[in-house]
């Protein structure tokens, strides 16, 4: 699993600063940011709460790409690029985010030399994830696919509760198969396999993993 890279402190600032002077938009639990294939209202920079990325099969199948945390902004494909929005991008929890003009956020992009490289690292960072992902949806069976997902969100939304950590997010196991690839039946399944075993435990309110360590042996290498 890629380790995640943050911005610097400075670079952080910067960010805040630039992004303070726009609109703040408010979602709760589920709601669209953007559509799929609309086009973005602008670049939207993440005050607090999660947003996940997500790309809609044509028979109505969700896969989660990407999870945004607090101090990302977003879409850099469609803003940076020039490419067409393809994803939707919704609301895990509540959140709150700035709305920038695409044309005002690239200007300022080029115009910061530290700015650009961090940015640029913290992109491959999320290419390196991203490709660990795609290995692990061709390679690992169901339940591999599952604790990988269980990793992968406690890596960005887990907080450290004695002895083990606890994902304290309301994560229905539909969402739980979108960021694995699988059905939502097989998802339940595998959960509860976890669950039996006393990896996990969970609620509608969080997931809680006693042992993290022991989790992570149900992966190859792990």
């Amino acid at each position: 699993m890629a380790d995640k890279v943050e911005f610097s402190k400075r670079v952080g600032q910067k960010i805040e600063a630039f992004f303070k002077d726009f609109p703040v938009k408010k979602f709760n639990r589920g709601e669209e940011l953007v559509a799929a294939g609309a086009e973005p209202g602008g670049v939207m920079y993440l005050k607090n709460g999660y947003v996940r990325q997500v790309s809609i099969s044509q028979d109505g199948m969700e896969l989660t790409l990407h999870l945004f945390r607090p101090g990302a902004f977003f879409p850099l494909l469609w803003a940076v690029a020039n490419l067409p929005n393809r994803y939707q991008f919704e609301a895990v929890g509540s959140c709150e985010v700035a709305v920038a003009p695409k044309e005002r956020v690239v200007d300022w992009i080029k115009g910061d030399p530290q700015l650009l490289f961090e940015l640029n690292k913290k992109l491959l960072s999320g290419l390196a994830g991203l490709l660990i992902r795609i290995e692990g949806l061709a390679l690992y069976n169901s339940h591999q696919r599952v604790v990988a997902t269980l990793m992968l969100l406690v890596k960005h939304m887990g907080k450290k509760r004695s002895p083990g950590v606890a994902i304290r997010q309301k994560l229905t196991h539909k969402e739980l198969a979108a960021w694995s690839g699988l059905t939502r039946e097989t998802t339940s399944l595998e959960m509860e396999k976890l669950r039996q075993l006393g990896l996990v435990e969970y609620s509608r309110r969080e997931i809680y993993i006693p042992n993290l360590a022991d989790l992570k042996k149900c992966l190859p290498g792990g």
